[in-house]
């Protein structure tokens, strides 16, 4: 077998083929690497963001969240407290009270809508991804209550720390009837702004304390919200049935999956297509390598001929030319995984490419690095390469000496 491929590599090589050839040869390897590069680059792309938005998902998101039918009020009482801790056990890592609601976020004559996130003090502290741009996290009045608030909404009002801004809320939460009587002017001194690189928080969250939101919104002994952090998420669909079956009406216990499942199946989505579409990609470029073959098997008709009447088999010849096949495709398969690993590197390295989080949730490119979408993607593109390279090896293989002495 070494010799036949040694033999293979001399006989077969560009250079003996003429210049021709070799440019083919080399617009074939091109070819097929620009696949396996394209399918391997959007494979990637597919896993790290789908891992990207989960990972931001658990981390922003409470793991369980549960709040009222209808958007009630839910009261804020030692019971609930203690069914939700007899239930969770040992998963539970904390358990806050949340008060929210929509309003609009005003400096001087700029206004914005946005969405009051009442909270304690250790809730912004649990939330890993929640970076601070500018200021901090304190949540402690002063002067004035104090609000953190997401930076798009600074961007948009020119807001910094230290600044005071105005809300508008109504008093009564989210099934109030909007009119001047029952809407709650309160002034807020900036304390820090957040960057989450998800739009759904920057766009839109402004943080508060929750006391000052209770008072603002008309919360006595209630609360919008109970949300939960667990230790792990291993279990958590039957945690949630648990909650619901054991918490009176009308409490409404979601995961984190339930709550953005919308999101997680448009990811899902997007994944099925694409290695059909790109498959496409390296089946068109192996079907070059037919082209490749049959036209090495043009210029070597004479030389064909004669190696059959010295007596090589015709299975040699099949192998002779299956193995040419194989290394156009080798070559070009083994090229298109390093070009995708280092445009990978380069985009994890340097964020060249960015993304609108407004619509992407994420404001760059992610890419995950994954050995089984390079295996995969070299396998399926060597198994192309072989069935197609069978043709022409057998074309090849079918050659009499008598033809070739006619052939010109």
């Amino acid at each position: 077998m070494r010799q036949k491929l040694r033999f293979t590599i001399q006989f077969l090589s560009p250079r003996k083929s003429g210049t021709r050839m070799s440019l083919f040869s080399t617009i074939v390897i091109a070819g097929i690497a620009l696949g396996v590069t394209t399918l391997i680059i959007a494979l990637s792309v597919l896993s790290g963001f789908e891992s990207t938005i989960r990972e931001k998902l658990i981390s922003l998101d409470s793991h369980i969240q549960i709040t009222g039918f209808s958007d009630r009020q839910l009261p804020d009482t030692t019971r609930n407290i203690y069914v939700i801790r007899s239930i969770a056990g040992e998963k539970l890592e904390a358990i806050y009270p949340v008060i929210s609601n929509a309003g609009i976020a005003g400096k001087g004559k700029l206004k914005e809508g946005i969405v009051i996130r009442g909270v304690s003090g250790d809730y912004l502290a649990g939330k890993q991804n929640l970076q601070i741009s500018s200021g901090d996290f304190n949540l402690t009045s002063g002067e004035l209550p104090a609000a953190v608030v997401g930076k798009t909404v600074a961007d948009k009002l020119f807001i910094k720390p230290g600044d005071a801004i105005i809300l508008f809320l109504p008093e009564k939460g989210l099934t109030s009837t909007l009119s001047p009587e029952n809407i709650a002017v309160q002034r807020f001194r900036v304390s820090g702004i957040f960057e989450s690189g998800m739009a759904k928080y920057d766009d839109s969250f402004i943080y508060i304390n929750i006391s000052t939101a209770a008072g603002l919104l008309g919360f006595e002994n209630s609360v919008s919200s109970y949300e939960l952090k667990l230790n792990t998420i291993g279990g958590i669909d039957t945690l949630v049935n648990n909650l619901q079956d054991n918490l009176d009406y009308p409490h409404y216990v979601r995961s984190v999956f339930d709550i953005n499942q919308a999101l997680l199946t448009w990811i899902d989505l997007q994944k099925k297509p694409i290695p059909i579409v790109l498959g496409l990609i390296i089946l068109v470029a192996a079907f070059n390598i037919i082209s490749a073959i049959l036209v090495l098997i043009l210029s070597k008709v004479n030389s064909i001929g004669t190696l059959r009447v010295l007596g090589m088999k015709r299975s040699d010849i099949v192998t002779m030319f299956l193995l040419k096949g194989l290394l156009l495709g080798t070559g070009g398969i083994a090229i298109g995984n390093l070009l995708a690993l280092l445009l990978s590197a380069i985009q994890l390295e340097f964020n060249i490419i960015t993304l609108p989080a407004s619509v992407y949730f994420v404001s760059r490119v992610p890419l995950s690095i994954d050995p089984f979408n390079y295996l995969i993607t070299s396998g399926i593109a060597f198994l192309l390469v072989l069935m197609i390279s069978v043709v022409p090896a057998f074309l090849a293989a079918s050659i009499r000496p008598v033809q070739s002495v006619r052939f010109d």
